[in-house]
């Protein structure tokens, strides 16, 4: 998809939740303090909701998140950068406007009362005026790659006892548990490793065409969590 503003690449990963999240808001009320979608922003407002749409969190009022948005950037803006401008002739901190990078040269912003979320134009010339052009932030920089994920557990990670008459323990129970799931055992689920259990695990034993030993070791306890035979 390309900006109807104007040709870009469209970019990807956290840039592009900002940039995305910046277009769902399009035509939405300016509101000077406020940041709920569909119902009004301020540019500041906007720019925070944008970047926590991307699990980004900076802070609010525009002069704060140009200091806390990111890596300054000198030049290459890319889609999904703020970009500050001076937004005011005599007071104020500074900058005091920002908008999210859409398109070459062009942002989304909330530009001021009585109007809505809207394209603007911008250019990057540095001088003093209301929308005169400060610097650009880069939030995407500020994401955060979750590492990978381990390679899914097998039985051979766990270390499972060997389970015996006389036994006690969560484990036992459900092994309890699991013999009257797999094997109809009738068994109570106290925890203890007696007789009757001892007597159930022999039956599943004999069915399985397992060594027929009443205890609970490496084999039993693959087959009982369903882990294919070895």
């Amino acid at each position: 998809m390309v900006d109807s503003q104007g040709s870009a690449t469209e970019p990807s990963g956290a840039a592009a939740k900002i940039v995305e999240a910046a277009r769902t808001q399009l035509g939405v009320p300016y509101i000077y303090g406020e940041e709920d979608p569909g119902v009004g922003f301020d540019c500041s407002g906007l720019a925070r909701w944008c970047c926590a749409q991307a699990s980004i969190s900076i802070p609010r009022g525009s002069a704060d998140q140009f200091t806390a948005s990111g890596p300054r950037v000198d030049g290459d803006i890319q889609l999904g950068d703020l970009v500050f401008f001076y937004g005011g002739e005599t007071s104020g901190p500074r900058p005091g406007h920002v908008g999210v990078v859409t398109a070459r040269l062009t942002m989304i912003d909330a530009p001021y009362s009585g109007q809505k979320v809207r394209y603007d134009a911008f250019d990057l010339v540095d001088v003093v005026g209301p929308l005169d052009f400060w610097g650009a932030t880069r939030p995407a920089a500020l994401a955060v790659t979750p590492p990978p994920l381990p390679s899914p557990a097998t039985l051979v990670d766990v270390q499972l006892r060997v389970l015996s008459l006389g036994c006690k323990g969560y484990d036992v129970q459900a092994v309890q548990a699991l013999l009257n799931l797999l094997d109809n055992a009738g068994l109570a689920t106290d925890a203890i490793f007696g007789p009757l259990t001892e007597a159930a695990v022999r039956a599943y034993q004999t069915k399985m065409g397992y060594e027929v030993s009443g205890q609970v070791g490496k084999a039993t306890w693959q087959s009982i969590l369903g882990a294919p035979n070895t």
